[in-house]
């Protein structure tokens, strides 16, 4: 889990706010409804949010080997009737994965795959 620092400092009248280095960015995806349903019981289940599940998979893709990699993103998705999901992921984080991810796949395409993967692999121990 990356844990942002926030520093503030007064001067004067002016107020600045500096994060880590770390800075954020918010993607969107689209994933099927029935993956969506999944992930919202997964995520009640294991009484974590959706953005803390949906993180934890994109890091556990990472750790995967190449070849395993390979096989999740060729995993057949459909979508009958879509959710957009947006996730709140820090740059670096975003880097290592868009570096991972072959340059014929999206990252966003990525990212939808990799979700309904891991949430429909329940033996996978996405936590």
């Amino acid at each position: 889990m990356i844990i942002m620092e926030i520093k503030e400092f007064i001067e004067g009248n002016k107020k600045t706010i500096i994060l880590d280095e770390d800075l954020h960015r918010i993607i969107t995806f689209r994933i099927d409804r029935e993956t969506n349903k999944r992930l919202e019981e997964l995520s009640a289940k294991l009484n974590v949010t959706k953005t803390k599940l949906i993180l934890n998979m994109i890091m556990k893709f990472l750790a995967e080997d190449e070849q395993r990699r390979i096989l999740i993103l060729q995993y057949p998705v459909t979508i009958n009737s879509n959710s957009i999901i947006g996730v709140r992921v820090t740059e670096s984080l975003l880097s290592m994965f868009i570096e991972k991810v072959p340059t014929e796949y999206p990252y966003t395409v990525a990212l939808r795959k990799i979700v309904t993967f891991y949430t429909n692999d329940i033996r996978e121990n996405i936590l």
